[in-house]
């Protein structure tokens, strides 16, 4: 029988050093984990860039961004991956309903994860999940949790991780100011508007000094302590709350909140996955964090924002 497929596929070593240099941010992280050499994550991706004609990873600031074309082929071999590990799972598990047990970010449950999650459930309908939140991330390799999604990796040895994408902020408001005369046209005229902060003033501080807005007050205003309530405060109100480009998504795609300016400061973490050691080898785990990187890929790409990743 002929083989249906191009016989001068990457080799499946290079497509791990690849997955593994796109999952760390990094070429001397995934050497570690290969236990290999910095050189030999570096010549198999360059063998994939020179076989293809395309460009994985390029150097800025003193490190490395993942491009577009590098991000679809980190999510693509993920899935290819998972799908592997199910088949072989599959051979001695037949028809097994597996259970996921995640701890979440309530903001990042709430405002990104549920609304996608059908996606998930309609692709796996095998998998269900029992997912808790909390403020605080757990240790999970001390608890019954396969994984956790939070902002910022904590420093816990053993895990896991993927950094699911970089994030930036910018001031957010209810879209019906949009249509305000006068309206919100310069930072400036923010002076007369509430400002809603999250647990701290800091970030309006920040961007504020950014947009040169030197006759508007940072230290005045709500301070709420989650962004769901900052979100709903904004919509409940004319106020304004600092947003960003991932939990703020589906509210600016439904036009429920508005963006009145451009500028956009980044936010100094980023979202990460954590796996416990035990549930790294679980197809099903495999599965949805194959998923997750897959939806965060796509919307990286539609929101423009480089993955800067460590030298």
């Amino acid at each position: 029988m002929v083989r249906t497929w191009p016989i001068s596929l990457p080799s499946l070593r290079t497509l791990q050093a690849f997955e593994a240099a796109a999952r760390w941010r990094s070429f001397s992280e995934a050497a570690k984990e290969l236990n290999v050499t910095h050189a030999a994550i570096s010549h198999h991706v360059r063998s994939i860039e020179r076989q293809y004609d395309v460009t994985l990873f390029s150097r800025a600031n003193g490190g490395l961004e993942i491009t577009d074309t590098g991000m679809q082929l980190y999510g693509d071999i993920c899935e290819s991956f998972e799908k592997i590990a199910l088949a072989a799972h599959k051979l001695g598990n037949p028809d097994i309903h597996k259970r996921l047990t995640f701890c979440v970010d309530p903001d990042f449950a709430e405002l990104w994860l549920a609304p996608r999650l059908g996606r998930f459930v309609f692709q796996n309908p095998s998998i269900e999940f029992d997912i808790d939140t909390a403020r605080n991330c757990p240790d999970i390799e001390e608890s019954r949790y396969d994984g956790a999604i939070y902002y910022g990796a904590p420093e816990y040895s053993g895990h896991k991780i993927d950094i699911l994408r970089t994030i930036r902020a910018f001031p957010v408001c209810h879209s019906r100011r949009r249509y305000e005369s006068p309206g919100i046209r310069e930072p400036d005229d923010l002076t007369h508007s509430t400002l809603i902060h999250e647990k701290t003033t800091d970030w309006w501080r920040r961007w504020l000094e950014a947009a040169g807005a030197t006759r508007v007050d940072s230290q005045r205003g709500h301070v709420l302590p989650t962004t769901t309530l900052c979100f709903n405060a904004a919509i409940a109100t004319d106020g304004l709350a600092i947003g960003d480009d991932l939990l703020a998504a589906k509210y600016l795609a439904d036009e429920v909140l508005w963006r009145p300016f451009d500028l956009s400061l980044p936010c100094p973490d980023s979202y990460c996955l954590m796996l416990s050691k035990p549930a790294s080898g679980k197809p099903e785990v495999a599965a949805f964090r194959s998923w997750l990187i897959r939806e965060a890929a796509a919307e990286q790409r539609e929101s423009g924002c480089a993955l800067h990743m460590p030298l």
